[in-house]
């Protein structure tokens, strides 16, 4: 059996999701990633909130879908209104999308949130 070089269900606090999905409570959520981490999220909370989309910078993934929720480029941002979304990073490249978001006028633990421990 091959080992994974890369466990994300390790570093998922599910607890701290929880939290952040109640506080965001009116607000669209929208999750940046379309890996591992996202699959897991989705199966995690079966349900119990809802999901706008994904976000994800590989063009090969954008325009498929994530457990019914559209992979969309992250661009999408900008015709949306801020204030009315959240989104959750789900990603191992926590930095550059940082970055990218906080270029797109985005502030961390305000508008967007790594929700990986």
């Amino acid at each position: 059996m091959r080992e994974m070089i890369y466990d994300a269900k390790k570093h998922i606090d599910m607890d701290y999701i929880y939290d952040l999905f109640e506080k965001n409570t009116g607000k669209k959520i929208i999750c940046f990633g379309g890996g591992t981490a996202a699959e897991i999220l989705m199966k995690e909370i079966q349900g119990k909130y809802q999901i706008e989309c994904f976000l994800d910078n590989n063009k090969k993934i954008q325009g498929t879908e994530m457990c019914g929720r559209l992979i969309c480029p992250p661009d999408v941002l900008l015709n949306m209104k801020k204030g009315e979304y959240t989104v959750f990073i789900l990603s191992k490249h926590v930095d550059a999308i940082s970055e990218q978001l906080e270029n797109m006028g985005l502030r961390k633990e305000e508008d967007y949130f790594d929700i990986k421990t």
